[in-house]
């Protein structure tokens, strides 16, 4: 076996330990790259939804009360 092969195997193992301890993947423990916080990838989404949904509101409501025949003619709404 080549040298290099053993260092880049050792590599790998330093580099997924490195990660698992940075970020969560341990199970319970939060990793160290968050500043304590606890991330999870389902917060993450709910808070871009909520996000997403507080800046598209007032669009979907101005369209949510016009006729849809009047909403097929704007042309803003076929953007």
């Amino acid at each position: 076996m080549p040298r290099w092969w053993f260092f880049l195997y050792i590599g790998t193992w330093l580099f997924g330990i490195g990660y698992l301890v940075m970020y969560p993947g341990l199970g319970d423990f939060g990793g160290i790259g968050f500043g304590g916080k606890k991330w999870t990838s389902i917060e993450q989404y709910h808070e871009e939804v909520a996000q997403a949904e507080q800046s598209y509101k007032p669009l979907y409501d101005k369209y949510a009360k016009m006729p849809v025949e009047q909403v097929a003619k704007d042309p803003a709404a076929q953007k």
